[in-house]
C-alpha cells in the first residue's frame, strides 16, 4: 500500500497498536507518535512512520527523543520539526536495511520491535537531564539552568552556524530563514547565559572566537573542492570571506 491507501485503510489499526505500547497520535496528518516520559512534558519520545515521497509502497521508521523548545519559528510544528538520529530497521535499531515494505505484517513487526527494543533505547532519554547528558544542546542546558554548559554549547553551535553562513546562498529560502533564526537564538542563548554567570563582558571575544573557528573549519572543509574546482566563483567567494575573518583576528591578536 502507498501512503494514501495506508491512511484510508490501515492507519487506525496502527494507531491502536502504538497506543497499546504507550505512544499517542493526536490527529496528526502523518503517522507520527509520541510519549511524554517525564513530568516535564517538553521532553518527548517520538516515532515516525515516514512514507516514501515518491508515493511507492515503502516506509522508514525513525525514532528519537526531542526537547520541544528546540523548535525554531520557521520550522514546522511539533512533531514535524523533529530531527531523527536513529532508524528502526528489520533487525533492530540501526541494524540492517532502513526500508520497510508497507503491508500489515511490516507494521506489526515494527510495533513488536519497538515494544522489545524501544524501552532500552529510550531509557537513555528518560529525563531532561539524561537527554542533556546524551545529546548536549545549548537550548536544553539553558532551560535546565545549567548556564555554564549552555554558554559552552552556544559557542560551539554558533561556530557551526557561522560556518553554514559562508554557504548561505546555496540554501533554499526556507533554509536561509532557519539558519538566521538559529544564529539569532544562539547569540541570545550565549548572551543570556553569560549574563547569568556574570560574564557579559566576554561576549564580543567569544563571538569572535566562534567566527574564527568557523572560518578555519570552513577552509579545511573546502580544500578538497578547491582542488577539484579551482575556478569556482562561489568557492573563491567563501575562501575570501574566511581569509578576511582570519586576517582580522590576526590584527586584533
Amino acid at each position: 500500500m502507498n501512503y494514501q491507501e495506508f491512511k484510508r485503510g490501515y492507519a487506525p489499526e496502527l494507531r491502536e497498536d502504538m497506543r497499546r505500547i504507550g505512544f499517542e497520535n493526536a490527529d496528526n496528518t502523518k503517522p507520527t507518535f509520541w510519549h511524554m516520559p517525564h513530568a516535564d512534558t517538553r521532553l518527548a519520545w517520538v516515532v515516525c512512520f515516514d512514507f516514501s515521497a515518491r508515493g511507492n509502497a515503502w516506509f522508514n521508521v525513525m525514532i528519537g527523543p526531542y526537547w520541544q523548545p528546540m523548535r525554531l519559528p520557521s520550522q514546522e510544528p511539533f512533531p514535524r520539526c523533529v530531527g531523527y538520529a536513529n532508524h528502526l530497521c528489520g533487525n533492530g535499531i540501526d541494524t540492517g536495511n532502513n526500508s520497510w515494505h508497507a503491508q500489515p505484517g511490516s507494521f506489526k513487526r515494527a510495533v513488536e520491535l519497538l515494544a522489545q527494543q524501544g524501552p532500552t533505547y529510550f531509557a537513555r532519554y528518560a529525563t531532561p537531564a539524561a537527554l542533556l547528558a546524551e545529546r548536549p544542546a545549548a537550548q536544553l542546558a539553558f532551560d535546565l539552568a545549567d548556564y555554564a554548559q549552555a554558554s559552552t554549547l552556544a559557542e560551539r553551535e554558533l561556530a557551526a552556524d557561522y560556518a553554514r553562513l559562508y554557504a548561505i546562498n546555496a540554501l533554499s529560502p526556507a533554509g536561509q530563514r532557519i539558519l538566521r533564526e538559529s544564529l539569532e537564538r544562539g547569540e541570545t542563548l550565549l548572551r543570556e547565559s553569560l549574563a547569568h554567570l556574570g560574564r557579559t563582558g566576554e561576549l564580543p571575544a567569544i563571538r569572535a572566537r566562534a567566527s574564527l573557528a568557523a572560518a578555519h573549519q570552513t577552509l579545511a572543509d573546502l580544500a578538497p573542492m578547491r582542488a577539484s574546482q579551482p575556478n569556482s566563483r562561489s568557492l573563491k567567494s567563501m575562501v575570501k570571506a574566511c581569509e578576511a575573518v582570519i586576517a582580522a583576528a590576526g590584527v586584533r591578536g
